[in-house]
């Protein structure tokens, strides 16, 4: 009978706890939810009769039953006491609150009556603001997901000449509001920032010029902020200001940054030769290699980069198909624009079309927001496509639609989108077994096999085992802050006999693990970084140390023409002195003249 009474008297007063801007809050000792108040329920986006069938710790993860007893305890000693903690909607978002308990008794039953104020409310309200000076005006506005509203406040609407309206509007319809303002282009560029701010968790900053007449322009800076919970974005907060007198200033200074920007020009055309010069010098494009065979693949991109034509690379794991890519976008003539990447085989079947292609709002279940895809965003520049072998079959045929006719279609829209972006694939699969297996589409397949190039496993140029060691291990030693002057001999002798079937991957891998586990200023590999298939010949058969090592160094040898020392010789290859090959030829017994036939 208490309880009832507990309740009616509770429920008397809803309609003045319902008006309040903090959540209140009614729980029992069992941690069974009493009443709440309107507040409450819309922070935690649950209906307000499912509420009251609740327990705290289906709102406060914190507190499960052991913790909520010993909370209740502490209440007894502390008839008020405030806390921090997060608590959770309905569909699994995280929110920051603080609570102000305070034990009371209600007919005679202790219960805790709890303010919960919403701290994402504290932070932002003072966003919303209007803001006035002499010197400059912010309008502010922002986009609720979790309360699915837009507000904007009426500088907003001074700023962009709108006639004032309500400035609460539906999640959504400020796109409605822009569209009052801005065109169409505009409007899609303000869209996109929303889209990657939402996307990456960053704030971004866009500038739009307004013309209202054939005389006066007007420039608004547009500045947007995510606010996270719990790793998901929850508000987009906005501000946009009128900056037009700032750049009518920018226009003075143009004159005088004009004369800079022609020694520029200038010195860029001075640095060409020395810009190619250091690419010679510091390996291809980031692809380091004195392989004779690996050099008809630099000969392979210096000569289809500069074209916009498709290159699909393959080769085995680890070869290195993303530094082919790079090479390839970097010498191209669309170099200033971006190379956007992405691996077909790391995104979720359900997702790979979005991200290629983008969505609209309401495309799906959760798209609460547009989304640019890759292929726009690669827009006049190069989309890396890294294990197109994975590739489901419905989205080949959309693929091969951007390559026949240039034009993709997001989710959810009829409207087509023309793009120019070049595409480079990659795959370290057969393609050729895929389409004899109904995995992958031919047409697509010659598509894309337009210009192929087949990367070289590491095996195959074991050249440069020597100078890829040294460079990882310049590179991890800096990193990690060890000194490590040379690398042993017997080191490179052991790397040049391994197998490497994770190829230049795995070798940069075993390189750290080396660079962590050394002692001294010499690098050294313990026994256990190599597989055991070390020492084993090409026939599978067991040889000695030194048996390989004379067999190794006569393949160099035969390879150099005999050529001991100098440029391009066998010492070079090696990696060590001249006089040193000659004294371990000694050893072995190598004489250049039983090995002439």
């Amino acid at each position: 009978m208490t309880t009832n009474k507990s309740s009616t008297n509770l429920v008397d007063s809803q309609s003045v706890i319902d008006g309040l801007p903090v959540g209140l809050l009614w729980v029992d000792e069992e941690g069974k939810i009493i009443m709440v108040n309107k507040k409450l329920s819309e922070d935690v986006n649950w209906d307000f009769k499912n509420l009251k069938n609740l327990f705290i710790q289906d709102i406060c993860p914190r507190y499960d039953k052991k913790a909520w007893k010993k909370e209740w305890a502490s209440f007894q000693n502390n008839k008020i006491s405030v806390k921090k903690m997060e608590m959770m909607t309905e569909l699994g978002f995280f929110f920051p609150v603080q609570i102000f308990f305070s034990l009371i008794k209600q007919d005679g039953k202790d219960m805790l009556f709890g303010i919960v104020q919403n701290l994402l409310d504290l932070e932002h309200d003072e966003l919303l603001i209007e803001t006035n000076s002499d010197y400059h005006r912010i309008g502010r506005w922002e986009l609720d997901v979790l309360k699915e509203r837009a507000v904007f406040t009426t500088i907003c609407y001074d700023i962009l000449r709108i006639e004032s309206e309500d400035p609460i509007l539906s999640f959504g319809d400020h796109e409605s509001f822009f569209e009052q303002a801005l065109t169409k282009e505009q409007l899609y560029r303000l869209q996109a920032m929303l889209n990657t701010s939402f996307d990456e968790k960053l704030p971004t900053e866009l500038e739009l010029c307004l013309e209202q007449n054939k005389q006066k322009k007007l420039w608004i800076h547009f500045k947007i902020s995510p606010i996270t919970a719990d790793g998901l974005v929850v508000k987009i907060v906005g501000t946009m200001q009128d900056i037009s007198q700032f750049k009518k200033k920018d226009e003075e200074l143009k004159e005088a940054f004009s004369k800079i920007e022609h020694l520029n020009k200038q010195l860029k055309v001075e640095n060409l030769y020395l810009q190619k010069e250091l690419e010679k010098a510091s390996g291809f494009e980031e692809i380091i290699t004195n392989s004779p065979k690996y050099r008809k693949i630099l000969q392979q991109i210096n000569e289809v980069a500069p074209t916009d034509a498709t290159v699909l690379i393959s080769g085995e794991t680890g070869t290195g198909k993303e530094l082919i890519a790079r090479a390839l976008h970097r010498l191209s003539n669309r170099h200033q624009r971006p190379l956007i990447k992405v691996n077909c085989a790391a995104i979720p079947e359900n997702l790979i079309e979005s991200e290629l292609f983008g969505h609209e709002r309401g495309a799906f279940t959760g798209a609460v927001m547009k989304k640019i895809g890759r292929f726009e965003i690669a827009e006049k520049g190069t989309i890396f496509l890294d294990e197109i072998g994975e590739l489901p079959l419905i989205l080949q045929s959309k693929l091969l639609r951007v390559l026949q006719e240039g034009e993709i279609t997001r989710l959810g829209s009829n409207k087509v989108i023309n793009l120019d972006v070049r595409v480079v694939a990659a795959t370290n699969r057969k393609l050729g077994k895929l389409i004899e297996e109904g995995k992958f589409r031919e047409d697509l397949y010659y598509r894309l096999n337009v210009y192929p190039i087949e990367n070289l496993p590491l095996r195959e140029r074991r050249e440069d085992i020597p100078l890829l060691v040294s460079h990882f291990a310049k590179q991890y030693s800096e990193k990690i802050g060890k000194k490590i002057d040379s690398v042993s001999q017997l080191t490179i002798d052991r790397l040049i006999q391994y197998p490497f079937p994770g190829n230049v991957r795995e070798l940069q891998n075993i390189i750290e693990r080396a660079v962590i586990q050394n002692k001294g200023s010499v690098l050294k590999l313990t026994s256990n970084l190599l597989g055991k298939s070390t020492f084993r010949s090409p026939n599978d058969e067991l040889k000695t140390f030194e048996e390989m090592q004379k067999q190794y160094i006569l393949k160099i040898l035969k390879h150099t023409r005999w050529k001991v020392s100098g440029n391009n010789s066998a010492s070079e290859i090696l990696g060590m002195n001249s006089n040193t090959l000659e004294s371990k030829m000694r050893k072995l017994g190598i004489r250049r003249k039983d090995h002439m036939n």
